[in-house]
């Protein structure tokens, strides 16, 4: 079982812009969705009380960036394209609105 301090530094180290392993460096840089890493983000978001204002700021521009990217692979036009985008399109609905979820629990907290 983890602990609030582990779940803390899971979220830091996924949304470190600066870890080549971090979900979104691989996201944004090598266009993959890691679908498991990205539930258990919203699945912390959601159950954690997160204090700290700056990574609730963090936290909340790395999943809103996230639903842009997705949107970004759907453009045709777009030349970003997530590679395993199939795996992640019948999701893509419910992510939105858990993202949503957050976002609100985030601002009222």
């Amino acid at each position: 079982m983890t602990n609030e301090t582990d779940e803390l530094a899971f979220l830091r180290k996924q949304i470190d812009r600066n870890n080549d392993s971090s979900f979104f460096v691989l996201l944004y840089d090598f266009c993959y969705f890691d679908k498991k890493v990205f539930k258990k983000i919203l699945k912390i978001c959601l159950e954690t009380e997160i204090k700290d204002e700056n990574l609730r700021a963090e936290i909340l521009d790395i999943l809103h960036f996230t639903t842009y990217l997705m949107l970004c692979h759907r453009d045709k036009k777009d030349m970003y394209k997530i590679k395993n985008f199939k795996k992640v399109k019948k999701k893509f609905g419910d992510y939105f609105q858990i993202v949503r979820q957050i976002s609100r629990k985030f601002i009222t907290e």
